[in-house]
């Protein structure tokens, strides 16, 4: 397969989910684009790992969230007076950044793939696509476990 996106580099952390990790979330400005996420694998895991199906993070503002919810879906089941946007980047500040799992941010107008690791780099991406950022929550582990 031929990639489609140009990928920045990608620092992780990335690990399997028998270690404790191997949870990412990936962060779409428009709809899902599996091709973009086998990049992503292909680069960071190689062809040699499983994805559970359905993945899910624990979220300790929103619940239990799994596989694909856009920012509106996010900011519904967070309560408080703050705004989607606001609610969402809390959201990826608490739940995500802070407990280091990776955010991988699919521009697919662009076809560019980044790492997102600070709210500020966050904030710029809220702004540009509001209505229909959505994200993808996957966990891998080693084939073998399977």
């Amino acid at each position: 397969m031929a990639n489609k996106y140009k990928m920045s580099k990608l620092s992780g952390p990335f690990g399997y989910m028998e270690n404790g990790d191997g949870k990412v979330i990936y962060m779409f400005d428009k709809e899902l684009d599996y091709d973009a996420i086998q990049e992503v694998v292909a680069k960071v895991y190689g062809e040699d790992v499983s994805e559970y199906d359905p993945s899910s993070l624990d979220s300790s503002m929103a619940g239990v969230l799994q596989d694909e919810l856009s920012m509106q879906q996010i900011a519904q089941k967070i309560e408080g007076d703050l705004d989607a946007s606001a609610k969402f980047e809390l959201f990826v500040k608490m739940d995500i950044l802070d407990n280091n799992i990776p955010l991988i941010y699919v521009d697919t107008t662009t076809k560019k793939i980044t790492q997102i690791t600070d709210t500020k780099a966050l904030q710029k991406i809220i702004v540009k696509n509001e209505e229909a950022i959505t994200i993808f929550i996957r966990e891998y582990d080693v084939c073998e476990d399977y």
